[in-house]
C-alpha cells in the first residue's frame, strides 16, 4: 500500500495546478464568449457572417492555449484573475479548515461515515495530535504519509470532474456509435450515376480533389457530411425522388463547403473542449451559437459559388428540406448535419435572401476586428500590475451609407436619380412599403420593405410576380432580373432591366392577390400562401436618366468553331455602371449534341482588359475573378437566349475609355459517349487504352474486393491517365455482355501539369456490385458538360468623349 501511495502522491501534488488552470481557462474563455456575443449583438448583420464565425475560432484557440504571453493590451487586465490555482485553492482551503477540528478537540474516531457511504480513513486531526505529542507511527494502511485534508479535497474535486468527463465521453460515444450503425453503416452505396456525376461537378467547382463518397440512407434526417478520414455525404433516399437536380446541387455544394473548411474537425475539437469544461454552461451555449454561425457561414460561401441570382432558389431548397425531412439529430454527432431549429432556419433564410458579396469596407472591418480580438484575447493580463486596464475595443456604429457594398445609390442621389415615393399598402396586417427607387437608362432598382402582422420581415413575398414597369400605354418595358443582394437587413431590392430604350415616363405598377410567407407552426416552419390585395401605381420621369446615360447598338457577331453563335446587341454607360447585352444560339450541328435544357447551364468565360495608361492593371478580370461569370438570363426569344451582364462602379471604373471584352471559353452540356472494351483475362498481358477528346487513360490491372459497408463485390480497374479536359464533368458507367449497367466510381491521385491539364499516376475505376462470373465489360464515359477553349473573339467596347453625368 505504501508503494501505491508513493506513486499517487506526485499526482496529488499536480492536481492543484491542473484544476487551477482548468478553472482559470474556463473563466477566461467565458469572458471571451461574452465579448463575442456583445460584438455580434452590436454589429449584427454589418459584420459578414464569415467573420462572425471566425470570432468563434478565436474562442476555440483561446481554450486550447496552455500558455499565453502577458500584454498590457490584454482584455483580462480589466478583470481580477488570480494565479492559476488561486481562487480554487482558497475554496479548497476553506473546505479543509471546516473539516479540521481544533487542537483542543477530542480525538475523533478513526472512521467517519460520510453521507454518500464512503469511509474516510485518517485525517488532519490525527496529524495535529501527533505533532503536539510524539507517538507511535500511524498505521500506513490507515493514514498515508503526507496526505492532508486539502489533498483529499483536491482529489475529490478531480474525481468529480473526471466522472463528468467519463460520463459525457461515454454518452458521446454511444450516440455517435448509434448514428453510425443506423445511418452510416445502414446506408446504400448504390447511387444513381447521375448523382455521382453531379457530385463530381460540384467538387470540381469548389476545387475539392479528395474522394468524397456518396451514400444513400433510408433515414428521414439529413443530409449530412460524415467522417474525418473517409468523408462521405449521406443523402436521404427521399431527396432523390422529391428534389430536382439543381436543388441537389445546392445540397452538395453546402456539404462540400463543410468539408473544404474542415468543419467536422473543428466540431470535434470543440466537442473535446466541452468534455473538458462540461461544468461550464457558457461554453455549451457558445457551442450552439458557433454551430449556428457555422451553418450560416457555410450557406454564404455556398451561395458565393452559385452567385446571388440563385440565392432565392438555394433558400427555397433549405425550406423544402425543412418540409421534407424529419428528426432532430444531436448537434454532438460527428457530422455536419442539417438543422431544423426554428429560429436558426429563419436566420438562415434571412441571410440567404439578403446575400451580397462582401464589400471592401466590410472585409476590412472583419480583418481589423479579428486582429484586435486576437491581440486582446490571446494574451494574458500583465503580472503584478494593479490599477491598469485596457478598454475593450468595440467598433462604433456605422451609418447606413458606409455599409452599402457599392456607392451607386449615393452617386445617383446626388444626380437626382433617386426618388422616394410615398407608397405604402397594407392588407390583413401585411404591409408593403417602397423605400426608394433608383433609375438610369439601363435599369430600375426598387428598394422595398414588407412585413407581416407581427412585424416580422417577409422574405421574397412576391415570388410569383406583382411589380411591373410599363410605359404610359401599358406596355411592359423592363423585365425583372437577378438582384445583387439587399442593401441592408430587412430591405429587398427588385432590379428591372430595360429591354429597349426607356420611354420618357414609366409607370411602376404593383398588383397581386397573394403573397408567400414562412409561417411558424410550433417547432416547424412552412411556406404559406396569403391572400392579400396589394395595389399601387406611380409615375417616374425618365428624361434626366436618359440624358445622363448612353447606349449604343452593337453589331459584333461570332460563331465558335463548335457552333455557339454570339451576337452583341447593345452597350450601356450609366452613372451606376456598365452593361453589355448579347444573344446566344446554337447552330444546327451543336444543337443536336446539346441537351434540350442547354440555356439553363451554358456558361461564358471571359475577361475585360484595357489599354488605358492610367489603369492600374491591364487585365482586371478573369475566369476565376469577379468578371468570370455565368449566364444571367433575362428573357428567351424563340430558340435563342439573351445574356446580360452589368458591371457596377465598384468593379469597373467608369473613367476607363478603352475596354475590351475577351472571350476565354465556354461550357455547354452535350450528349456524347465514348467507350472501350475490356477483357479481364487479357488485361494483365495487354493494357487497355481509352482515348477521347484528347484524354488518354491506360488500364493495366484489376482486382475484386468486397465493400465493407454493403458487403457487395466490386471490380477495381487500375492504371494511369492524362487529362486535357480537366474541367469536364464526367459520368462513367459499365456494361456487361447482357447489357446490364453498373455504376462506376473514379478514384485516384492527380497533379496539374504545365499545359493546364492533369496527370494521374494512380487512377482507379470501381465497378460496383458485379457478378462473380464477369470477365468482359464495356467501360463508357459520357461528357455531360464540355468545356470549349477553341475560341478567338475580342471586341472593343464603345469608348466616349465625355461622360454626360460629369457635365450635368
Amino acid at each position: 500500500m505504501t508503494m501505491v501511495w508513493n506513486a499517487v502522491m506526485p499526482l496529488l501534488r499536480w492536481l492543484p495546478g491542473f484544476l487551477g488552470w482548468l478553472f482559470q481557462t474556463s473563466v477566461m474563455v467565458s469572458i471571451l464568449v461574452g465579448l463575442v456575443l456583445l460584438l455580434k449583438w452590436v454589429l449584427k448583420d454589418r459584420l459578414p457572417i464569415k467573420w462572425q464565425y471566425a470570432l468563434w475560432l478565436i474562442v476555440l484557440l483561446r481554450a486550447l492555449l496552455p500558455w499565453a504571453p502577458e500584454s498590457s493590451i490584454s482584455m483580462y487586465n480589466l478583470f481580477s484573475l488570480s494565479e492559476p490555482s488561486g481562487r480554487i485553492d482558497a475554496l479548497i482551503t476553506q473546505v479543509a479548515e471546516q473539516r479540521q477540528p481544533s487542537p483542543d478537540a477530542a480525538e475523533p474516531a478513526a472512521e467517519e461515515t460520510l453521507p454518500n457511504g464512503v469511509a474516510e480513513v485518517g485525517g488532519e486531526a490525527a496529524k495535529t495530535k501527533t505533532a503536539a505529542a510524539p507517538a507511535e507511527p500511524a498505521d500506513s494502511s490507515r493514514q498515508p504519509a503526507g496526505l492532508t485534508p486539502k489533498d483529499g479535497a483536491y482529489a475529490g474535486l478531480f474525481g468529480l470532474w473526471l466522472a463528468g468527463v467519463i460520463a459525457l465521453s461515454v454518452y458521446l460515444f454511444r450516440i455517435n456509435r448509434r448514428f453510425a450503425k443506423s445511418i452510416v453503416f445502414g446506408s446504400n452505396g448504390m447511387v444513381n450515376p447521375e448523382l455521382e456525376e453531379l457530385l463530381q461537378s460540384c467538387q470540381h467547382k469548389l476545387g475539392v480533389r479528395r474522394k468524397i463518397s456518396l451514400r444513400m440512407t433510408d433515414q428521414g434526417s439529413g443530409p449530412a457530411l460524415h467522417g474525418l478520414r473517409s468523408p462521405k455525404i449521406l443523402l436521404p433516399a427521399t431527396i432523390v425522388d422529391q428534389f430536382s437536380a439543381n436543388e441537389i446541387k445546392y445540397i452538395f455544394l453546402h456539404e462540400l463547403v463543410h468539408h473544404k473548411r474542415k468543419d467536422i474537425a473543428v466540431n470535434w475539437v470543440m466537442t473535446a473542449l466541452l468534455i473538458l469544461h462540461w461544468f461550464n454552461p457558457v461554453l455549451w451555449y457558445a457551442y450552439r451559437k458557433m454551430r449556428e454561425d457555422q451553418e450560416l457561414s457555410c450557406d454564404a460561401q455556398a451561395v458565393s459559388y452559385i452567385g446571388p441570382d440563385e440565392a432565392k432558389q438555394y433558400g427555397h431548397t433549405v425550406i423544402k428540406l425543412l418540409e421534407t425531412l424529419s428528426g432532430k439529430p444531436s448537434r454532438l454527432l460527428a457530422a455536419a448535419y442539417f438543422s431544423k431549429n426554428r429560429l436558426e432556419i429563419k436566420r438562415r433564410i434571412t441571410m440567404i435572401a439578403l446575400f451580397k458579396k462582401t464589400s471592401f469596407k466590410r472585409t476590412a472591418l472583419g480583418l481589423i476586428l479579428v486582429a484586435v480580438i486576437v491581440g486582446i484575447a490571446l494574451t494574458n493580463a500583465k503580472g503584478k500590475v494593479e490599477g491598469q486596464s485596457s478598454p475593450i475595443v468595440v467598433p462604433s456604429e456605422y451609418s447606413f451609407e458606409d455599409w452599402l457594398w457599392y456607392d451607386d445609390y449615393m452617386t445617383s442621389q446626388e444626380l437626382g436619380l433617386v426618388s422616394k415615393p410615398d407608397i405604402r399598402v397594407e392588407d390583413k396586417g401585411y404591409a408593403f412599403e417602397i423605400e426608394s427607387v433608383m433609375v438610369d437608362n439601363s435599369r430600375v432598382v426598387l428598394t422595398a420593405k414588407h412585413f407581416g402582422p407581427d412585424g416580422h420581415f417577409l422574405q421574397s413575398p412576391l415570388e410569383d410576380g406583382g411589380i411591373f414597369i410599363k410605359d404610359r400605354d401599358g406596355k411592359v418595358v423592363a423585365t425583372l432580373a437577378g438582384s445583387p443582394g439587399g442593401t441592408r437587413p430587412n430591405v429587398e431590392e427588385y432590379i428591372f432591366l430595360f429591354t429597349e430604350t426607356p420611354p420618357d415616363q414609366i409607370v411602376i405598377q404593383g398588383k397581386t392577390d397573394h403573397i408567400w410567407d414562412w409561417a411558424d407552426k410550433k417547432d416547424d416552419i412552412k411556406r404559406e400562401k396569403i391572400e392579400v390585395n396589394w395595389k399601387f401605381e406611380f409615375t417616374l420621369d425618365m428624361t434626366k436618366a436618359k440624358r445622363l446615360g448612353t447606349s449604343e447598338a452593337l453589331n459584333a457577331n461570332y460563331t465558335t468553331p463548335a457552333g455557339l453563335q454570339m451576337e452583341m446587341k447593345q452597350f450601356f454607360r450609366t452613372p451606376n455602371g456598365l452593361r453589355l447585352d448579347m444573344d446566344l444560339d446554337l447552330n444546327e450541328k451543336l444543337a443536336k449534341q446539346a441537351i434540350p435544357e442547354w440555356r439553363q447551364d451554358v456558361e461564358l468565360w471571359y475577361h475585360l482588359e484595357t489599354d488605358d495608361p492610367e489603369a492600374k492593371a491591364k487585365y482586371f478580370g478573369g475566369q476565376s475573378g469577379p468578371f468570370g461569370g455565368k449566364i444571367e438570363e433575362v428573357y428567351k426569344a424563340n430558340a435563342s437566349t439573351s445574356w446580360s451582364r452589368t458591371w457596377l462602379t465598384s468593379m469597373v471604373s467608369l473613367e476607363l475609355k478603352n475596354i475590351r471584352f475577351v472571350l476565354d471559353g465556354y461550357s455547354l452540356p452535350i450528349k456524347k459517349e465514348a467507350s472501350v472494351e475490356i477483357d479481364l483475362n487479357q488485361l494483365a498481358k495487354k493494357p487497355v487504352v481509352f482515348e477521347d477528346e484528347g484524354d488518354k487513360i491506360t488500364l493495366e490491372k484489376y482486382g475484386f474486393e468486397t465493400d465493407p459497408d454493403t458487403e457487395k463485390r466490386n471490380l477495381r480497374l487500375s492504371g494511369s491517365g492524362i487529362y486535357i479536359n480537366q474541367q469536364n464533368r464526367d459520368k462513367w458507367i459499365a456494361m456487361d455482355a447482357n447489357e446490364t449497367t453498373y455504376s462506376v466510381i473514379r478514384e485516384g491521385i492527380g497533379r496539374i501539369n504545365e499545359d493546364g491539364g492533369s496527370v494521374w499516376d494512380e487512377l482507379d475505376f470501381i465497378v460496383n456490385d458485379v457478378p462473380n462470373d464477369i470477365s468482359k465489360l464495356t467501360l463508357k464515359r459520357i461528357v455531360v458538360d464540355k468545356v470549349f477553349t477553341d475560341v478567338n473573339w475580342s471586341v472593343d467596347l464603345p469608348s466616349y468623349t465625355t461622360l454626360p453625368w460629369k457635365n450635368k
